[in-house]
Formats: C-alpha cells, sequence, structure tokens
C-alpha cells in the first residue's frame, strides 16, 4: 500500500511537471512571437477571415460576426500592450515555476500524511489497547 501511494505521488508529480512545462514554454513561445512584432497584424488577418458555412448550421452568422469584431478591436486595443507583454513573459515563466515549487512541496505533504496514515493502519494493534 505504500508503495501505491508512492507511485500515484511520481505520477501526479509528473502530470503537475509535465503541465507546468507545457505552460512555461507556451509563455516563452508567445513573448518571442509578440516580441517579432507579427502579433500586432492579427488585427488585420482576423478581419479578412471567411468562416465555413458549415458553421452557420451549429451557431447563429450574426453571433460569429460580432465576436470576429469584438476580437478585432480587443487585438487593435492591446496593440499598445504588446512590448509590455514581451518584457513580462519572463517573469511570467519564473513565476510559473515558483508556483510549480509549491504545488510540488503541497503534493509531497499530502504524500507523506497518506503514507502516515497507511503506515499506523498496517502496524497491527493489540487487542486491549
Amino acid at each position: 500500500m505504500k508503495k501505491l501511494v508512492w507511485i500515484v505521488f511520481g505520477l501526479l508529480l509528473a502530470l503537475w511537471s509535465g503541465t507546468l512545462w507545457v505552460a512555461a514554454e507556451f509563455t516563452r513561445w508567445a513573448g518571442a512571437f509578440i516580441g517579432s512584432g507579427q502579433a500586432v497584424d492579427w488585427a488585420a488577418m482576423a478581419s479578412g477571415w471567411k468562416l465555413p458555412a458549415w458553421l452557420a448550421w451549429w451557431v447563429d452568422p450574426s453571433l460569429i460576426e460580432s465576436t470576429m469584431s469584438t476580437a478585432v478591436w480587443a487585438l487593435e486595443a492591446a496593440r499598445d500592450a504588446l512590448p509590455w507583454l514581451e518584457t513580462a513573459t519572463g517573469w511570467l515563466v519564473a513565476l510559473a515555476w515558483v508556483v510549480w515549487g509549491f504545488g510540488a512541496l503541497a503534493l509531497l505533504l499530502v504524500t507523506l500524511g497518506a503514507h502516515a496514515l497507511v503506515s499506523r493502519r498496517l502496524v497491527p494493534h493489540p487487542a486491549g489497547a
């Protein structure tokens, strides 16, 4: 039973670590993409998108158009914040790994508690105690 507790800990820690690694790499990629200046053209690209006809079966076309116009407005409004977002990615990656450390520590503490509970249940107690 103790081995099962630690196997579950290892699997959860691997899942947690992989998730944070992917998030950190995505943040780095987004920072590089924003820094390259390609993100500024998103608004122009998004306004020219033609949506497939089959989508009208599932979603009202007026809703799609209003969503697209809102997205274009948000991208144009965010244009001034793009240089700031590029510098913030370094801090965000560091913050992600700090969060990972706290999460890993919390997972370790829960696992140690589960290990202690399993150990207590496996120790035979005298009948009179």
